[in-house]
């Protein structure tokens, strides 16, 4: 057996490579792979016309079905706080 001497190069750690983590990404690349995201849920009916609220294929919003949403979410909010609060109102018997 012979001893060889093998040279070992050495690499500086980069502080964005930790493990487990990705490289931090600018906000501009972030939002552009969240419309890629979103562009191919929507496939062949994406319209991506560059509207900041948009429509789950890119396009306009309906005012209507904003405030259908609106309406239900708020139905939904008010349901779960009277429940809460019935909940958390401590009962007292009245004789």
């Amino acid at each position: 057996m012979t001893d060889t001497a093998v040279e070992l190069e050495t690499v500086e750690p980069v502080e964005s490579a930790r493990l487990g983590q990705p490289a931090p990404v600018s906000d501009e690349q972030l939002v552009a792979m969240l419309v890629e995201r979103v562009r191919i849920r929507a496939g062949v009916d994406w319209e991506g016309k560059g509207y900041v609220f948009a429509s789950p294929v890119g396009g306009p919003l309906s005012p209507n079905t904003d405030f259908h949403v609106w309406k239900r979410l708020l139905r939904a909010s008010a349901y779960e706080t009277a429940v809460s609060m019935t909940l958390a109102t401590p009962l007292r018997p009245s004789f």
